[in-house]
């Protein structure tokens, strides 16, 4: 049976973390148009993983040079740092101009020069500060910047907070508000066909997601590691080829630590950047 099983409509996708045959279909023809197979399973993934419903705008896969990128909406990476348990509020948006003054409201006819909002966490003295500058943010071509160039540089701010509050949660993930100074949208070049049921079986178990979500709480990976991994282990093989891997780097990486312990040589752990991402996606 699928792990996405057909679920009852009164709950959103978000709450429950599944989808129905219907809602995948309805995905590839209205949110992740011309995805290819693994590019609307990778999405999906990112749906379950982070908890956000596509359906209610809180993340979306856009096309971007030819390549689909997921990008989620500054409501979503509120709620991820809501359901942490962890998140205490946020500083007032302050904005300031050429000279550098911060100040509480912006009423210059001009754009801000930066933008800032510190995040708040419980366990956190201080907050994490996010500076967002007019310079790499804006966008020319878009309406939004040019209407309200204030309100559209705090949410970057904002995202670049949230994210440094919350590195395990958001790592790698960024706002459409952030993402608006990267090339425009190409037009969607639809893909091969693939059918709802097909895709559902094709994605990565809740079970394999959960085995291997345990194993990569070794002491042995670092979170640039379990984050890559996780990210590749989006279909049922990819996700046997994960398990399979990191079973093997634990034993061998306690192996070296224990002798490391006994002869004295430094042990080096992966940065992440080693081969993890080639065998994940073999």
């Amino acid at each position: 049976m699928s792990n996405l099983a057909v679920v009852k409509q009164s709950t959103t996708v978000a709450e429950r973390g599944e989808m129905t045959h219907d809602q995948i279909d309805l995905i590839k023809r209205t949110i992740a148009v011309g995805s290819t197979n693994d590019e609307l399973a990778l999405f999906i993934q990112q749906c379950q993983r982070t908890g956000l419903d596509p359906f209610t705008r809180q993340i979306y896969a856009i096309k971007r040079q030819g390549k689909m990128t997921v990008q989620v909406s500054i409501d979503g990476f509120r709620l991820i740092a809501e359901r942490t348990g962890k998140y205490a509020g946020q500083t007032a948006p302050q904005w300031c101009g050429q000279d550098g003054v911060w100040m509480d409201v912006w009423l210059s006819e001009k754009a801000p020069a930066a933008a800032r909002i510190g995040v708040m966490r419980h366990d956190f003295q201080q907050p994490a500060y996010g500076i967002a500058t007019f310079r790499e943010y804006s966008q020319q071509s878009s309406p939004m910047w040019g209407k309200m160039p204030a309100t559209m540089l705090a949410k970057c701010a904002e995202a670049l907070a949230l994210r440094k509050a919350f590195p395990q949660e958001l790592s790698g993930l960024y706002t459409t508000d952030e993402m608006s100074q990267a090339a425009a949208p190409t037009p969607a070049e639809y893909a091969e066909s693939v059918e709802p049921a097909q895709l559902v079986d094709a994605l990565a178990t809740d079970k394999q997601r959960q085995f291997l979500g345990n194993l990569l709480r070794s002491s042995v990976f670092t979170d640039a590691e379990r984050e890559k991994i996780q990210k590749r282990a989006s279909t049922k093989d990819k996700a046997k080829a994960a398990i399979e891997y990191v079973q093997t780097q634990i034993a061998e990486r306690k192996a070296a630590l224990a002798e490391d312990e006994t002869d004295g040589p430094d042990v080096e752990l992966l940065d992440g950047s080693a081969p993890i991402l080639d065998e994940v996606a073999a």
